[in-house]
């Protein structure tokens, strides 16, 4: 995986938090935050994963220097940062850890040179 592909990777998984916080934002009605709550459980649920996926590859080899300096930790604090439990219908913890989650994908971003 070259920095440009990392950097793209970060970035999409990066859009995708900022998406759902901005429908969080605009949220109007219980309704509208339950459908954030979906979301936010889905990203969730994916970031854990992959969180453990790559856990798995770097204890067998698996990961490239890159991968293995910057994928992981990205990828472990976004996970261990998303504290609202999922299907949570709490604005703050949800803002709280959409906002988290962002902030960790850019500070990881930063740390590329592309």
């Amino acid at each position: 995986m070259t920095e440009q592909e990392l950097t793209n990777e970060l970035s999409a998984l990066k859009e995708q938090f900022d998406k759902v916080f901005s429908i969080l934002d605009a949220s109007q009605t219980q309704s509208d935050v339950k459908a954030v709550s979906k979301a936010y459980s889905e990203l969730k649920t994916y970031v854990v994963e992959y969180s453990s996926e790559l856990d798995k590859l770097q204890k067998s080899g698996q990961l490239t220097e890159l991968q293995s300096a910057i994928l992981l930790p990205a990828i472990n604090e976004v996970a261990l940062h998303c504290r609202a439990p999922k299907n949570s219908t709490s604005k703050e913890e949800l803002s709280s850890s959409l906002y988290d989650g962002s902030d960790y994908l850019v500070h990881y971003m930063s740390q590329l040179n592309t």
